[in-house]
């Protein structure tokens, strides 16, 4: 019986991983596993399972590797939190993708058992054609969507087009990295030959969740085209790495390169869109509200917008469900103790530094220091909550400046001190002030108990990240699982816009962006900034709109890992992830005490950090593979 001819070459190259280890229910040959459709589909799901998971913090380092949530003090040796530190190594890199350790999954054993299945899955007697095609476009999706990762965290990669003979010598196993528009050009193949033969959505949403269909396929299209086109990888950055025998690794800066990326990411983006709306995707909005008690329109708002990253059955806003990732325990770090004194709550350790607090928008829909009326306002005065935030904040409370007249976003994203909550198996017969709970941060809190590992101090929280459903049931604290978005369709309607911004059809880029501030109950782009803005002609200018491009998608996509890859392909980590990381003071129990900001420590983010290092002895054993820059 033949053993599956990569592992041979996986033992010599990359990680120790034993066949039996991740091929389910022991299945111990590669001819056993197409026998019949049954073993088929369960390697099928192994592939599927090399998916990275998304919600989970020790394996995707997008959650807390960025400058937009962190665990502080006792959550030190936290991998993300160590990456956004500057405590990145070659000796052991973290989330090491490539080898497969230390938070990472080996991404090319995937790639291979793609190939595997795509070669043998014909062999399989009681399967129909159409099945075979469409888990044989299943299988190209996923090996495009792991070299995709890849690209995203190295630059360029090895592509893996074939499986390795057996009988191959060990010098030509010793691969070297490929051009980076090779890399990014052969994604798309595999993801144009993907498309092709899948269903443009799944039929039986029960049984096919979290499959991959034609839609999903277009989305991730257009987002690895924008990807592209954006300047870390289309030249702009100016890295030149050579392989030993000369071969230039990155595109040199070229306008008109550029422009050609961006143009076939606007196409791809469009094509991406009409395939989602006509299977019915779109934004979510009050009017899927779903909830018990007569409760008002700011409440709806609040609650539909935890729904867009949230909500499970029936959420067209979600593209891709990411079924590899159910999100449970995350929930508990992203939710502070609020209504319960018990020790089984929640972990509430994962928190929102005060900078980001910042970068939502006023309630006038514009960045605060860009609002007239929030021009020389002392943004940690403290006042006193009144009628007229009786929806969002607890009455009587005094809480900071900067907490009050925000968009609907900040307050359905984030609690802080003050902030109402809805929800959690509370029943409300409506969401009259003094019926809700409310966070109290302050000095004997209920969110400053329990142990050092559940401590937060920076004063937000994700509770984005927290479904609805989740809450205290009888005597214990029950998580309600959803499965991450991987796509939802505003990162789609975000990206277009990106990919109009950068090809000088403005007018046309707002349209798209003012979708999800309509969404979010804000006024269009051009009514805000005129109205409001002491910059009223800023998104006039191809310069001053990708700024509030870029703002916008940081907003709209908190906490979801866009961030991270965002400010990574754009150049501007540099900028946003070396600023000293500030919280509130929770040790103290008076309002006077408590809003003083506080530095707890400062990240690092240097030029070779854009891009992960290839683990030492990966080289060692293979000369012919390059180190990225910096490293």
């Amino acid at each position: 019986m033949r053993k599956l001819h990569i592992y041979v070459v996986l033992l010599c190259m990359f990680v120790s991983c034993d066949y039996l280890d991740i091929v389910p229910d022991n299945v111990a040959t590669i001819d056993n596993a197409f026998t019949d459709k049954f073993n088929a589909e369960k390697y099928l799901f192994t592939c599927y399972s090399y998916l990275p998971k998304m919600g989970d913090i020790n394996q995707n380092p997008a959650l807390l590797g960025s400058d937009e949530v962190s665990k502080a003090l006792y959550h030190e040796n936290q991998r993300g939190v160590k990456l956004a530190n500057g405590y990145q190594t070659i000796v052991n890199p973290l989330f090491d993708y490539w080898s497969g350790r230390n938070g990472g999954q080996a991404m090319y054993v995937g790639i291979r058992d793609c190939n595997t299945l795509i070669d043998r899955i014909d062999e399989v007697p009681d399967m129909t054609e159409k099945e075979k095609k469409t888990w044989k476009a299943e299988a190209k999706f996923i090996k495009a969507y792991l070299h995709f990762y890849l690209i995203r965290m190295y630059g360029p990669i090895h592509i893996v087009r074939e499986n390795i003979s057996i009988n191959e010598s060990i010098e030509n196993l010793k691969m070297s990295r490929d051009p980076l528009d090779e890399c990014f050009n052969y994604v798309i193949e595999l993801l144009n030959q993907a498309i092709a033969e899948l269903p443009e959505f799944n039929e039986n949403t029960t049984l096919e969740h979290g499959r991959i269909n034609g839609t999903i396929a277009a989305a991730v299209k257009a987002k690895v085209l924008v990807t592209a086109a954006s300047p870390l990888f289309n030249g702009e950055s100016g890295f030149q790495i050579q392989n030993n025998d000369g071969t230039s690794l990155f595109p040199v800066a070229d306008e008109s390169a550029a422009t050609q990326k961006w143009e076939k990411a606007l196409t791809a983006c469009e094509e991406a869109i009409v395939l989602a709306e006509q299977n019915g995707y779109r934004l979510l909005d009050v009017d899927d509200f779903d909830e018990n008690g007569n409760v008002s329109d700011s409440t709806k708002q609040k609650v539909v917008l935890g729904y867009r990253m949230t909500k499970r059955d029936g959420n067209k806003e979600v593209i891709w469900s990411h079924t590899n990732s159910i999100v449970s325990g995350l929930q508990g770090d992203a939710m502070p103790q609020y209504f319960s004194q018990l020790d089984y709550h929640s972990n509430g350790n994962y928190g929102v530094p005060l900078k980001i607090s910042l970068m939502y928008y006023s309630e006038n829909g514009v960045p605060l220091t860009e609002d007239k009326d929030w021009q020389n306002a002392n943004m940690n005065q403290l006042l006193p909550v009144n009628d007229e935030h009786r929806y969002y904040l607890k009455l009587g409370k005094r809480t900071v400046k900067r907490n009050f007249d925000r968009e609907p976003r900040f307050y359905a994203d984030l609690v802080f001190d003050g902030a109402l909550v809805y929800g959690h198996q509370r029943t409300f017969s409506n969401d009259e002030n003094e019926n809700l709970d409310y966070i109290n941060h302050l000095q004997g809190g209920h969110t400053t108990a329990g142990y050092a590992h559940r401590y937060c101090p920076f004063g937000y929280w994700p509770h984005k990240l927290v479904s609805i459903e989740s809450g205290e049931a009888g005597q214990f604290w029950h998580y309600t699982g959803y499965a991450f978005p991987a796509f939802r369709i505003a990162d789609l309607y975000l990206l277009y816009a990106e990919a109009l911004v950068e090809t000088d059809q403005l007018d046309q880029a707002k349209v798209w962006i003012d979708k999800i501030r309509t969404r979010a109950g804000l006024k269009g782009i051009d009514e805000a900034w005129g109205s409001y803005s002491i910059n009223p002609d800023k998104p006039d200018s191809k310069d001053g709109l990708r700024e509030i491009l870029h703002r916008e998608r940081l907003i709209e996509m908190a906490f979801e890992g866009s961030r991270f890859w965002d400010l990574r392909r754009w150049l501007e980590a540099e900028d946003n992830c070396n600023i000293p990381v500030q919280a509130w003071n929770p040790q103290e129990g008076t309002p006077e005490k408590y809003y003083q900001a506080q530095t707890l420590y400062y990240p690092v983010f240097t030029t070779k950090n854009y891009f992960f290092p290839i683990a030492e002895d990966e080289i060692t054993k293979n000369p012919n593979l390059v180190q990225n820059y910096g490293w």
